[in-house]
């Protein structure tokens, strides 16, 4: 008659470095995960911040070519006209909001409480307040069309 010889071995020394290997390459993953996420927050910043860039570009790119441009007599609604037609920049409420041809209501910044344009030669600034009293400021080149 056969007999199956078992062996049956406990925990090794080499088992226990075996895992402890595999611990140690999970921590350090974890940590550069850690400084990797640090390094992009610190880097894009706030929802807030990120919205304010993108329409401040936006703003940009709608002031390059415009044929004419005005501001409302207490600066609170800036109005040019360019390819698409006359747009209006506005707050209503706590948005900043654009109007084409005097229709629609396109939300591009929120949580405002105040808002002042003025025109500087070729430049626009937009100063605003946000409801958490904080003051932001950027000026933009206006791309008259040649008359």
């Amino acid at each position: 008659m056969l007999r199956l010889i078992r062996r049956e071995s406990g925990y090794t020394l080499l088992d226990s470095l075996f895992q402890l290997i595999i611990a140690f390459t999970f921590l350090h993953l974890l940590v550069l995960f850690f400084y990797w996420k640090q390094t992009i927050e610190h880097q894009y910043g706030t929802a807030a911040s990120t919205e304010w860039e993108l329409f401040t570009a936006e703003l940009q790119t709608s002031l390059a070519h415009v044929e004419s441009i005005s501001l409302s007599a207490d600066g609170r609604a800036l109005t040019y006209v360019n390819e698409r037609g006359v747009q209006t920049i506005s707050r209503s409420g706590t948005v900043i909001r654009r109007t084409v041809d005097f229709q629609g209501h396109i939300p591009l910044f929120t949580n405002i409480r105040s808002i002042q344009f003025t025109l500087e030669e070729e430049m626009v600034r937009l100063t605003i307040v946000t409801l958490d009293e904080k003051i932001k400021e950027r000026r933009f080149a206006i791309g008259l069309y040649p008359e």
